[in-house]
């Protein structure tokens, strides 16, 4: 599997063991360009694919609330971004399986396989801090999806104490 991470400043890969979560090669990094419009982007994304001499199934993580491969929002690119369908973008210049995400989503995943979170009961919360801010979270019984603009109270539980409820202190 190949890696991509499209951020506001770079666009980043490499191959990714999907046992150990290793990196297999040294990353390929190109600076996002400006504007970031949504072909910029892809003709970026492919460069570094090619780059790194891959050639199979990529996995990309984009700065956005992503459903189905399709871009609804537009946090650090070309509002054009909005409504772009990523996924077929990509497969179609690459020519192979395409899977797009929320960035944060991808690395809170990685991070309950591979991670702090491997083997934790519980609610695990990871926060991203970069150029913009998202907590992806798993509460053990399945993944948290949070769109990248929304932000909100953290409630946590454990197996011992059953479903989260909110502190007294909370407001809405």
């Amino acid at each position: 599997m190949f890696g991509l991470d499209i951020g506001g400043s770079g666009i980043k890969g490499a191959p990714v063991d999907t046992e150990t979560g290793e990196l297999l090669q040294e990353r390929v990094r190109i600076k996002t360009p400006q504007p970031a419009t949504p072909e910029a982007i892809v003709r970026t994304a492919v460069e570094v694919v090619s780059e790194a001499g891959w050639r199979g199934p990529v996995g990309c993580g984009f700065p956005a609330v992503v459903k189905d491969g399709v871009l609804q929002t537009a946090a650090n690119v070309d509002e054009a971004a909005i409504g772009f369908d990523l996924r077929a973008a990509l497969h179609e210049k690459l020519d192979t399986q395409v899977s797009v995400v929320n960035d944060a989503d991808a690395a809170g995943l990685a991070e309950m396989r591979w991670g702090a979170g491997k083997d934790h009961d519980g609610v695990v919360l990871m926060l991203t801090l970069a150029q913009g801010s998202a907590p992806p979270c798993s509460s053990g019984d399945g993944w948290c999806r949070t769109p990248s603009w929304a932000i909100s109270r953290c409630v946590a539980r454990t197996p011992s104490t059953g479903p989260p409820t909110p502190p007294a202190s909370a407001t809405t």
